[in-house]
Formats: C-alpha cells, sequence, structure tokens
C-alpha cells in the first residue's frame, strides 16, 4: 500500500505544474513587444538565459536560438538578462504602443571555467559551479588533443575516475566486475546506454567523432538517473549544428615498441640455458592502431544535421588479440516555424566490429604478451544500433517546456564458444519542466518505462524479460541570489523474468526453474550550495543510491576453458547505498588564465554490495559468481586543479588532481578473507592513491602536451588469481609500489585547416598491468592529422 501512495504523491506533483499551463501567461495588456536574441561575446547564441522586466515578476526565457519575445508596458523599460556563467547586462528602451522593437544582447562570460554549463546534475543548463555535486567536465579538444580514441580512455584523465578492464570506478565505488553490472550510468544526452543484459558499457560505440561535452557526475545519483547510477553518472553529450557549417576529418596511425627488457634469460641451476622474447613481434608486422573519423554539422533552414563516420583497426601487443570496428551516427533536428518552440528529429548510431576477447596471461615474463592456451580466446563479432527519436516542446510565455524522450538499442553478439548473446531494449520518457525566471525556480519530474527482451546462450540458451518503470522528480531554487538548493526523489519499479537451468553434479541438465522477480525502491537526493564570495562555492549534498541486478548477473552460466566456471545466482538482491559530500569550489585568475581549485571529502556507503567471488557454492559448483557480500564503507578526500586561458603568455590548458580513498568492508567475515589475497581489511581492485594531469601549452603554431597519471599498489585482488594464473603473483610481488605513465605530444598548425601531432604514450615503457593478468601497451607512437573546416 505505502508503494502506491508514494506513487500517487509524486504523479500528483508531476501533473498539478501541467494544469497552470493554460493559466500561466503574460498578463500585459498593451501591445508592445521587445524581441530579441541573447548571444556570448564570440557571436554564438545562448539559450535559457533569464530575461525579467526590471521592477515586476513578468519574465521569459531564450529558446535553443537564443531568441525571446516579451511582451511590455508602453513607455520607458529596462530588461535585465541573465546567464548562469555570464555577466548580467540591463538594457533600456523606449517602446510605443503597438509596436515592436528588435535587440541583440551580447553576454560576457565571467570567470569561463567555473560557468561551464552542464545538464547531468539537475537535467537541464547549469553553471558547474553551482552544482550541488562534484561534476567535471571533459572537452572535445582535450580528448582529441591526446588521440583518445574511446570514451573509458578521456574519463581516466578525470580525478577519481578509473577504468578497470571496461568497469568504470569512481572515487572506488567500483571494483572489478568481470563484464557485468555497473555502479556507474553511462548516458548518451540523457539516455541510458548500458547493455540491457549485462548493464555494463561499451565504450568504442559512443560516436567521439560528434561529441560536445562528457559530463562526470561524482556520487550517488539514482533520484536522477535510476538503478546503476550508485557511484556516479558519466554523460556523452553529442554536438548539434550550428550556425556556421563543421566539417572535421581525423587520420592516425600508430605503432607499438618493444617491451622494456624484452629480452627473458631461462636460468637452470643459476645457469642461463636458453632465451625468450616478450614481443612476439619480433621479425613480423609490430602491434599497431589506425583510424579515419569524419564529422560534419550544418543547418538547412531549420533543419539541423549531423553525419559521422569512424573506421578502426588495432593489431594489439597481446598475441592474436585484434579489434576492428566500423561506426556511422546521424543527428536531425527539426525547428518547427508554424508552432515556435517546437523541435523535434531522431539519432541513430550503428557500429559493426569484429574482436577477439582475451581475458588470461599465459605468465608474467615471456608470456605476458600472449593468451593463456588453458582459457580460449574466442573471435566475436558484434552488430549494435540505437535510434533515438524525440520532441521537445518550449512555451516561451509560460517557460515550461515538455520532451519525449525515445530509444531502440539493438545488441547482437556472436562467437563460437557458447557465448552469444542478443537483446533488445525499448525506452520512453516523458520530461516536464517549467521555470519560474523571476524566483529562480525550477521544476522538473518525468515518468520512464523499459522493456528487454533477451536470448542468450550465455545465460543458459534460454529467453529473459526484463522491464523498469519510475517516476522522478526534482526541484531547484535559489535563495537570494547566493544560495542553490536542490531536492530529487525517484519511485523505481524493476521485474525481470528468468529461466535457471539445474544440473547434477556430473554438470548434466537435469530440469528447469522459471523465476519472477519485482522489486520497488524510493530514492531521494538534497543538496545545497552556497557562494561565500565572488567566485567561491560550498557546497554539501546526500544522495541516496540504488543497482538491481543485471540478467547477466542472476543467469549468466559459462566457462572460461576448461578452469573456470561463471555460475548463475538467481536469488541476487540489489544493492543499495548512499554518498554524502562537502566541498568547495575556489575560483582563479593568473592574469588572462582562469580556472579552479576544488577541494572535497566524501564518504561512500554501499548495502548488501554485489560482487563477483569464487567459492564452492554446493552440488559441486566451484568457481566465481556475483554474490552479497554486505556492507560496505568508502571514506576519502579529493583536490582538483583546472583552469585555461593565456599563462604568461601562452594559452594553456590544465587539469589535475589528486584522490585517496579507505575502501573497507563494515564486516570482513571469514568468507571475505577466503576469496581475498590479503588477510586484512580492505576492499579488491582499488587504488588508494591516485594522482593524474593533463596540460598543454600553444606558442604560435606549436604546441606541447603532456599527461601522467599515478596509481598505487593495489592491495587487495580475488585469491582464486594468485593461485590459479601464471605468474600472476609473482608480477604483483615485484610492482608491488604502483605505477606511474607519461604521455607526451607535439603539435603544429600547419595551415589554417590542418594540423600535423606526434604522440608518443608510455614514454618511458612502464611494465604495468591495470588488472591481473593483462599487460598494458608498451610504449607507442602516434602520428595523426586532422583537418578541421568550420
Amino acid at each position: 500500500m505505502n508503494q502506491y501512495i508514494i506513487i500517487i504523491l509524486l504523479l500528483s506533483i508531476l501533473i498539478s505544474p501541467m494544469i497552470s499551463l493554460a493559466q500561466d501567461s503574460n498578463t500585459a495588456t498593451t501591445k508592445a513587444r521587445i524581441n530579441g536574441v541573447v548571444k556570448d561575446n564570440e557571436g554564438m547564441t545562448i539559450p535559457s538565459a533569464h530575461i525579467i522586466l526590471d521592477g515586476t515578476t513578468i519574465g521569459t526565457s531564450s529558446d535553443m536560438e537564443g531568441k525571446f519575445s516579451l511582451v511590455v508596458p508602453v513607455g520607458k523599460v529596462s530588461l535585465t538578462i541573465s546567464m548562469t556563467g555570464y555577466e548580467a547586462q540591463t538594457i533600456t528602451k523606449e517602446v510605443v504602443a503597438n509596436g515592436d522593437i528588435t535587440v541583440e544582447v551580447n553576454l560576457k562570460p565571467s570567470n569561463t571555467m567555473l560557468n561551464e554549463l552542464v545538464i547531468v546534475g539537475g537535467r537541464f543548463e547549469q553553471s558547474v559551479s553551482e552544482q550541488v555535486t562534484s561534476i567535471e567536465v571533459l572537452q572535445p579538444d582535450m580528448i582529441d588533443n591526446a588521440n583518445l580514441v574511446s570514451i573509458d580512455q578521456a574519463v581516466e584523465k578525470v580525478p577519481g575516475v578509473n577504468v578497470i578492464d571496461g568497469q568504470a570506478n569512481i572515487r572506488g565505488g567500483s571494483g572489478y566486475s568481470y563484464g557485468a553490472g555497473s555502479r556507474v550510468a553511462l548516458l548518451v544526452d540523457g539516455l541510458p546506454a548500458l547493455l540491457t543484459d549485462s548493464a555494463f558499457p561499451q565504450w568504442d560505440f559512443l560516436p567521439v567523432e560528434n561529441l560536445a561535452q562528457v559530463e562526470v557526475l561524482k556520487g550517488a545519483a539514482s533520484a536522477l538517473y535510476g538503478s546503476s547510477a550508485l557511484n556516479g553518472i558519466i554523460n556523452f553529450r553529442t554536438a548539434y549544428a550550428t550556425n556556421e557549417p563543421f566539417t572535421k576529418v581525423t587520420l592516425f596511425g600508430n605503432v607499438v615498441d618493444k617491451p622494456r627488457d624484452n629480452v627473458v634469460y631461462i636460468e637452470q641451476n643459476d645457469v642461463v640455458v636458453d632465451t625468450a622474447y616478450k614481443a612476439w613481434w619480433a621479425g613480423e608486422t609490430p602491434p599497431y592502431e589506425a583510424g579515419l573519423a569524419l564529422a560534419h554539422r550544418q543547418r538547412f533552414g531549420n533543419l539541423d544535421f549531423v553525419i559521422g563516420a569512424n573506421l578502426y583497426d588495432k593489431k594489439s601487443w597481446i598475441q592474436d588479440n585484434y579489434n576492428r570496428r566500423g561506426r556511422i551516427n546521424t543527428s536531425l533536428r527539426y525547428r518547427s516555424q508554424k508552432v515556435p518552440g517546437l523541435n523535434f528529429g531522431v539519432n541513430v548510431n550503428g557500429q559493426r566490429g569484429a574482436s577477439t576477447l582475451f581475458f588470461i596471461w599465459d605468465g608474467a615474463t615471456d608470456g605476458a604478451y600472449r593468451a593463456w592456451e588453458t582459457v580460449e580466446t574466442p573471435e566475436n563479432s558484434t552488430y549494435r544500433l540505437t535510434v533515438d527519436p524525440f520532441v521537445e516542446y518550449y512555451n516561451e510565455a509560460s517557460n515550461i517546456r515538455h520532451k519525449l524522450l525515445g530509444r531502440f538499442y539493438y545488441n547482437q553478439s556472436d562467437n563460437q564458444t557458447n557465448q552469444s548473446n542478443q537483446s533488445n531494449n525499448y525506452y520512453g520518457e516523458y520530461q516536464f519542466q517549467k521555470q519560474f525566471p523571476d524566483n529562480d525556480f525550477t521544476v522538473t519530474a518525468g515518468l520512464v518505462g523499459a522493456y528487454s527482451v533477451i536470448n542468450a546462450e550465455l545465460y543458459g540458451n534460454n529467453q529473459h524479460f526484463a522491464s523498469n518503470v519510475a517516476t522522478y522528480l526534482q526541484l531547484d531554487k535559489k535563495f537570494f541570489g547566493k544560495l542553490n538548493m536542490s531536492f530529487g526523489g525517484r519511485y523505481e519499479m524493476n521485474y525481470t523474468e528468468g529461466v535457471e537451468n539445474i544440473f547434477d553434479e556430473d554438470n548434466q541438465l537435469i530440469g528447469q526453474d522459471t523465476m519472477t522477480i519485482r522489486e520497488a525502491k524510493p530514492v531521494f537526493r538534497f543538496g545545497l550550495n552556497y557562494e561565500l564570495t565572488d567566485y567561491t562555492f560550498l557546497r554539501l549534498s546526500w544522495g541516496q543510491g540504488y543497482r538491481y541486478p543485471s540478467v547477466a548477473e542472476k543467469f549468466v552460466q559459462t566457462n572460461l576453458g576448461d578452469l573456470l566456471r561463471i555460475l548463475p545466482n538467481p536469488g541476487l538482491e540489489s544493492e543499495t547505498g548512499y554518498t554524502a559530500e562537502i566541498g568547495i569550489k575556489q575560483g582563479l585568475q593568473i592574469g588572462e588564465w582562469q580556472g579552479f581549485v576544488d577541494v572535497s571529502g566524501f564518504l561512500n556507503r554501499y548495502f548488501n554490495m554485489m560482487e563477483f567471488n569464487f567459492g564452492n557454492f554446493g552440488n559441486g559448483n566451484i568457481g566465481f559468481r556475483s554474490q552479497n557480500v554486505g556492507d560496505t564503507r568508502i571514506l576519502g578526500g579529493e583536490i582538483t586543479l583546472a583552469g585555461q586561458g593565456k599563462l604568461f603568455g601562452l594559452p594553456t590548458t590544465l587539469l589535475a588532481g589528486y584522490t585517496y580513498i579507505d575502501p573497507i568492508y563494515s564486516n570482513f567475515d571469514d568468507d571475505i578473507a577466503y576469496a581475498s589475497s590479503v588477510d586484512y581489511n580492505v576492499l579488491k581492485y582499488r587504488y588508494k592513491h591516485t594522482a593524474k594531469g593533463d596540460i598543454e601549452s600553444q606558442y604560435k603554431k606549436l604546441s606541447i602536451g603532456g599527461a601522467i597519471n599515478y596509481r598505487s599498489y593495489m592491495e587487495a585482488i580475488d585469491n582464486i588469481f594468485n593461485a590459479l594464473i601464471p605468474g600472476a603473483q609473482d608480477f604483483r610481488e615485484v610492482h608491488n609500489t604502483g605505477d606511474a605513465t607519461l604521455d607526451l605530444r607535439l603539435s603544429y598548425q600547419l595551415f589554417k585547416t590542418g594540423k600535423l601531432s606526434f604522440l608518443c604514450k608510455n614514454v618511458f615503457n612502464r611494465e604495468y598491468a591495470l588488472r591481473p593478468a593483462i599487460i598494458e601497451s608498451p610504449r607507442n607512437y602516434t602520428i595523426k592529422y586532422t583537418h578541421q573546416l568550420n
């Protein structure tokens, strides 16, 4: 009964502002009107700027093209135009009855990086400095300059974020999940982008060639985006066409050097009897990467057109390991003239790929660059497609916005080791938003529905179904022009229907059990941000998280060769938690260089945490399976420094930071100790200390940049890795102090539209592994050419 009461309350709050739509209009009785457009100092239009008639509560907001129209009294009137991230401007005009006048307003930016606009924190554009939680923004130039061909490589630059074998980890909230389940929600333009069956990200499917920016929210945000946002959110925002056509073509090639200490001496009785080489490619074509990317964006009247394409070919430093893919994407958006404020369109992204699925090396020395024959390395073919239709209507008079968002996500993965899977996901969302510009108050509410059909050998060669229904409410209010308050709630309902295969002790199928699982939970968040002085912002937040188990975690059933079994756990329960944070963001200005320093302390708590563990689960079932391991706690702190502008006369961009975490189990019992490689209390697959930085400076046509990434020693892993995998324990004993890598890059503007770049990654040719039994790339070199017209 309580569940239905919560739903009714949330729906009533959702519907009540809609009823006022017909009543909320500009009631001025004159015919005088001021029409205008709001732009920045570079001539780009600014949407969602606030326009207020001085001395009144009459106001409006600029539309997606920066345009506005406001009915005003006859006579001398003043309008104040403001937008987060820009200096407010007041204009005064003389208007006559029945007369229309047109104005153009140019707003000057204040501290640029403090006022980068993000959507992920509240589902509408806000300044990053006024957010109640930690949010970092990656701009496409940083990603492009470092030739990061996949977004997982890009988010590694964000302080506090690590990616371990595809698993995103924000401030220690996640470890290594064996390709199933994510505590970080991946979004594309606010739509969920995790695979339906495994709730796992496919980073190389994101159209990086048409990127606007990447927003990383650190901390629980399930009240905004539902299950999987337990540890944070990574929102990939695609670029739209602007007033000027944009075309960009990128071509690059990369070659991998030989490993450090390439020669391995084989001894018997302290006598060298033979030699071996880590680099299996001696005398062969060395490992390489090559890629071609195309992006074009243009407006044709009221039609915005975007198209992108990407070809990629990689021969890995791991023998017989490769990755090839081709991707094409397009976005169409039509802005109606007959119905002002109405726009609709569709975004489509398709990719076909072929790769091998590497899991374990053949030893820590010469075998580190080869796959272990005991565990198969299957060839895998993938087909992915997303179709995202949308309709948006903005009523300028009432400042009300309606959105209808849809997504069809098709994924197919085929291989020859009985691990194929195919899924269809259907997603729909209605969003309502009402802004009160004169009161600095925004109401956002919505309804979400999703349904999935999954057919997979990987899950017992059975068909499974999953669905999700949710409603959410978000309130954002600014008091006294300095205090931002944010409150949000969400009610989430999940349903799974699956089939479990039942085996006897000889691993023979003896029956099946159809299971239906239903669950519903409310989650909430609250936060404050107070501007203490100009460019000094203090924030405090608390948010709940929730993660419902994926189909993969409940029903996966497969083998890794003849050695390792992955077992289902249909009784796996959901995990919950919360994040609390206090932080301060201080704006900086050194001459023409502007930026900020951000210091924060945080606490992450997880209850009934899900984690893959190795064990004997009875009836001959020995292997890995996802289990609820109890409660955990992560306490930590972080400092970030970022900026851009002229530093010592040179245009310079910088992003750097340090993160410390103390990750522990609330109850470190014998079962947890047995599964861990250490006998003391620490969560597996975490780095207690991480530090990273990226800097680039420009002198005339020459740009020089570099990046450093330090990770402390990963203290705990699965104990079975040390016991079974050749060389795993030996490698960890040698590399027991953490490691740091350095990347350098150099580019030269050949002419106005052409740039040539040279990059060297892992300059000192460090030999390191981010997770056991998979070695990272030796030193490698890239040549890249970029041709851009805009």
